[in-house]
């Protein structure tokens, strides 16, 4: 579902992951915590957030948010 997939903003987005930093946290496992349809559309977002420098992706399950 596109829609409510965008409606999720980066700030919530980035919330969600402080909430459970340090848990093994999968792209699969945060897409069923946004109620996402589909992991790629977190991997999507994550590259983004990852570009804008406000996430570091340490390995393929932990996810952390940086501090500015």
């Amino acid at each position: 579902m596109k829609i409510k997939e965008e409606l999720i903003s980066d700030q919530e987005l980035l919330d969600v992951i402080k909430k459970h930093e340090g848990e093994n946290m999968t792209v699969r496992r945060l897409a069923q915590l946004l109620g996402y349809s589909s992991p790629s559309s977190v991997h999507n977002r994550l590259e983004k957030l990852e570009a804008k420098g406000l996430i570091k992706r340490e390995r393929l399950s932990l996810i952390k948010v940086k501090e500015v």
